[in-house]
């Protein structure tokens, strides 16, 4: 079984001109391959970002999904073009 609640926070400190795109995927056990549960959008400025799935949650396109989290799951973040950026990702799970 999967937690109840999972935040994925995205901390950017330095945008620059660069920008990540966050997106979360669930692993299916049979066939081993990765379906998405919630992308984010684009994050061009300075900014905190709350990404959170959880069965009870209200859903909102590109930051909360109504859905369960899965035991295995993968957090993949993009950089979307070649100018730097700094920021870190880290992530919070319950029960619920």
């Amino acid at each position: 079984n999967g937690a109840g609640y999972l935040d994925v926070i995205l901390d950017m400190t330095v945008v620059g001109t660069g920008s990540v795109t966050v997106t979360i995927n669930g692993k299916d056990p049979a066939s081993a391959k990765y379906y998405n549960i919630l992308a984010g959008a684009a994050v061009v400025t300075n900014s905190t970002n709350v990404y959170r799935i959880g069965i009870s949650r209200t859903a909102v396109v590109n930051a909360t999904a109504n859905d369960t989290v899965p035991r295995i799951f993968q957090i993949v973040v993009t950089a979307n073009n070649v100018n730097t950026a700094t920021y870190s990702v880290g992530y919070n799970l319950s029960r619920g």
